[in-house]
């Protein structure tokens, strides 16, 4: 009887477990992880821009950095890389993150390169107008260009990127990477970017990313990738920073001589 029993009471509770049985459907949305450095560069150079143009409107995610400064970005760059931050001053982490990753120098070189762009496009004619007035008499208004080093590198390939009236620009050593793309046919100067091939913290998929970016844009472009050089390999005392801050910089008097020799047949080519 007690087997009859204990089995009834359970078919009883499997008519009312069935019965209470619900089907859900769950939707799984699959964005952008929010963890990813290029993102967060994304959201800061937002923020940062919105700063300096205060109509721009900030997405819900790059609010976090609407007060956050550079030293914060800097820092949190760095750690999402997995670099160690501990101790670190204001003056270091900026250094570390200007030269052990491209992120911070990516995200400070869109920021610039968006306040040039609305200048630029806001008034091009004018700009254009007041950079050719001069006093030489050789000077030809046809023939400008421009070249940096590091940041001012980055920034020379952005003025190319704005579509800029250049003959060419010249980048040693600088940030390839860029989150603002230009038009094909939209750039107008040709471009010689001169890279340290032993500065293994520029990934390969940037590396890529600039040549695909280059000829999807149509760009007449040249890049040199000299061996065994690292960043910086243009500053004397690249190599004393290096070793002071425990980053990957070295003076190389072969290829500052080299990449300078590079520069001025390249301008000769394109200012001729």
């Amino acid at each position: 009887m007690a087997d009859e029993a204990r089995r009834a009471a359970f078919e009883v509770l499997a008519k009312r477990s069935n019965a209470n049985i619900r089907t859900e459907q769950i939707r799984v949305e699959i964005g952008e992880a929010q963890d990813d450095p290029a993102l967060r560069c994304r959201q800061m150079d937002a923020a940062l821009y919105a700063r300096i143009n205060p109509r721009h409107d900030l997405s819900k995610p790059a609010r976090r950095y609407a007060y956050a400064t550079p030293v914060d970005m800097a820092k949190e760059l760095l750690t999402l890389r997995g670099d160690t931050t501990m101790g670190l001053s204001p003056a270091s982490l900026i250094s570390r993150a200007l030269h052990t990753t491209s992120d911070f120098s990516i995200t400070l070189g869109d920021t610039v390169g968006r306040v040039l762009r609305d200048s630029y496009l806001a008034a091009p004619s004018g700009i254009r107008q007041l950079g050719r007035q001069t006093t030489a008499r050789d000077f030809r208004s046809s023939r400008m260009a421009c070249m940096g080093y590091c940041f001012g590198g980055a920034m020379s390939l952005h003025a190319a990127r704005l579509g800029m009236d250049l003959r060419g620009v010249v980048s040693f050593h600088g940030s390839l990477g860029s989150t603002h793309t230009a038009e094909p046919g939209g750039i107008k100067a040709r471009i010689l970017a001169c890279h340290g091939a032993a500065y293994t913290l520029v990934p390969d998929e940037q590396i890529d990313g600039f040549k695909v970016e280059m000829q999807t844009t149509e760009a007449n472009y040249e890049f040199i990738a000299y061996e065994g050089a690292l960043h910086g390999f243009t500053n004397p005392g690249a190599s004393a920073n290096g070793g002071k801050y425990g980053l990957p910089l070295a003076y190389d008097k072969a290829t500052d001589d080299q990449s300078w020799a590079d520069m001025q047949r390249f301008f000769g080519e394109v200012m001729a």
